[in-house]
């Protein structure tokens, strides 16, 4: 039978913790089973200690099926055994301020196996919600990445037999994405408070695509100059948030030093209580489904190649599609200028836009990189495919603005080289 495994230091019995976790047993219908870890002292003790007994009779009084399972030798090594004994469905730890190897269990269980833990800082939420008193306070701290879906299902999972009132909540760089979106043109107007609430509406977009616009579930987004788990941490005690979930990675070597930071970060630093989803290594390549295209960013330079390329865009597109037609050009260039370069783009002849009921959208963007120009333009509007034409190669090998957009880009580019059936 499937279980709920606590892992318990012979020097610290959370009573709190142990009587949550019962009740989250009983609620899903897992088995208990506490795991007593060797003494950090190496002291001689009994095999029960006298607060553990004391624990398992409440336990036992609340019902549901509870089994005790002494952690032999090595502290990680054991309790990877225990886990995988008991088949555990996730791992308990309460927080122990005097014990100096939690990061190295947690790590463990994170590192070998695929169960989630949850490492609990207030029982009180918990128990209650277990028992069907609340709704829990989650806050999901999400990236786009498999990891994040993992933790994701794993709390829908969770919510189809307990009620959770859930926020994703996405914590992005903000230098990095003014430099995704193109926001670091001069000759640009805007406050700096409209570019953050543009930014915000942008990553809120992407986070309701990734997750599929889930109903009753709040999106919230975090622009950080600083630690990503310092701003959950900041988000997180703001929102009084009963749990807070974050998704990793199983590595291995230096890969886990990077990739398992902000997981570890936000054990560290977050005081309400958290739960770790971990991704299997072999989970990662799970290729999703593929997504109908409905708006493309088609770049034109004027050119006979060029102008396909707008006609391959709207190929690709089914009737009611858009295609954002865009031409790149000088900063410098006076208005007037760019005004009647707007007009040469509204009257290009398209004629498989009209035979496809496909939307034209005209722009001009002003920029010395048109490729920076176009990628950044293509994220701002959450484009799905980026269209471009191919002049061949120059005297200095590609060099082409089409091979700078497919280094740069972010989303799937159609280099158009001779589209005849465009």
């Amino acid at each position: 039978m499937s279980s709920i495994l606590v892992a318990v230091e012979p020097a610290f019995v959370s009573v709190g913790t142990l009587t949550a976790s019962a009740a989250l047993a009983k609620a899903l219908d897992l088995s208990l089973v506490l795991a007593r870890l060797p003494s950090e002292e190496r002291s001689d003790r009994p095999d029960v200690p006298d607060d553990l007994k004391s624990a398992l009779q409440v336990l036992q009084e609340m019902g549901g099926q509870v089994q005790w399972c002494p952690v032999q030798g090595n502290a990680e090594t054991g309790l990877t055994d225990c886990v995988q004994e008991h088949q555990a469905r996730l791992v308990v730890f309460a927080e122990d301020p005097r014990s100096t190897r939690l990061e190295g269990l947690t790590g463990a269980i994170i590192r070998n196996l695929s169960t989630p833990l949850l490492l609990v800082r207030d029982p009180d939420p918990l128990r209650r919600w277990a028992r069907g008193e609340i709704t829990l306070k989650t806050m999901l701290a999400m990236d786009f990445s498999a990891c994040s879906q993992a933790a994701l299902s794993w709390i829908q999972g969770l919510n189809a037999r307990l009620p959770v009132d859930l926020e994703l909540f996405h914590v992005s760089w903000l230098p990095g994405q003014r430099r995704r979106l193109g926001m670091l043109n001069p000759r640009e107007s805007h406050s700096e408070e409209a570019e953050e609430a543009e930014i915000r509406q942008v990553l809120l977009r992407e986070m309701g695509a990734f997750s599929g616009r889930l109903p009753g579930v709040r999106y919230s987004v975090g622009l950080s100059l600083g630690r990503t788990a310092d701003t959950i941490a900041f988000a997180a005690t703001e929102r009084e948030s009963d749990l807070v979930v974050v998704g990793t990675r199983q590595r291995q070597g230096l890969s886990r030093l990077w990739h398992g930071s902000v997981a570890g970060g936000v054990l560290a630093e977050v005081r309400s209580n958290v739960a770790v989803v971990p991704l299997a290594s072999e989970s990662v390549s799970q290729v999703g489904p593929l997504c109908l295209v409905r708006s493309v960013l088609a770049a034109t330079d004027f050119s006979e190649n060029g102008n396909r390329t707008v006609q391959a865009a709207c190929a690709l597109l089914p009737e009611g599609g858009t295609v954002h037609l865009v031409h790149v050009v000088d900063p410098h260039l006076p208005e007037a200028a760019q005004a009647q370069i707007r007009s040469r783009l509204a009257a290009l002849e398209i004629p498989s836009a009209r035979a496809a009921g496909v939307r034209l959208k005209v722009e001009v963007l002003s920029s010395r990189t048109p490729a920076e120009a176009i990628c950044a333009r293509a994220e701002r509007l959450g484009v799905d495919v980026v269209c471009v034409g191919y002049r061949g190669r120059t005297a200095l090998g590609w060099g082409s603005i089409s091979d700078a957009v497919l280094k740069r880009s972010e989303r799937p580019v159609l280099v158009v080289k001779n589209p005849s059936w465009a």
